[in-house]
């Protein structure tokens, strides 16, 4: 019984539950979606009041990919120097050739801008 509001992703989210009862819940202002069961055995959902999602997402899925892979590419950073290997770079399609270093550094910069 009651209400979820105002989530960052999922209302409810569960991985491998066993007999999930979900009854006389209002879920609202949720970003992703109002519920998620993944793997589960046995689920009863009733009298739910779904939505609306929340319409002022001031960031998208995008923003936050960019800071996992920021991690990454940190550590990644910190592994080749600690090698004493040549930094890598990559060239795009038209030419343009950028190092690992300068794609971090280019993504930090991005970030910075929105928040």
């Amino acid at each position: 019984n009651g209400k979820l509001g105002l989530t960052s992703h999922h209302g409810i989210h569960s991985n491998g539950a066993t007999n999930v009862v979900i009854r006389d819940l209002e879920i609202y202002d949720f970003e992703v979606g109002a519920i998620q069961i993944n793997g589960f055995n046995g689920a009863t959902l009733e009298n739910l009041k779904i939505g609306p999602s929340l319409a002022d997402v001031p960031l998208t899925g995008y923003y936050s990919n960019g800071r996992f892979i920021l991690l990454a590419l940190r550590q990644l950073l910190t592994a080749i120097d600690d090698a004493g290997e040549a930094m890598p770079s990559i060239t795009f399609n038209g030419g343009r050739t950028l190092t690992l270093q300068e794609i971090t550094d280019n993504l930090v910069e991005s970030m910075d801008l929105v928040f």
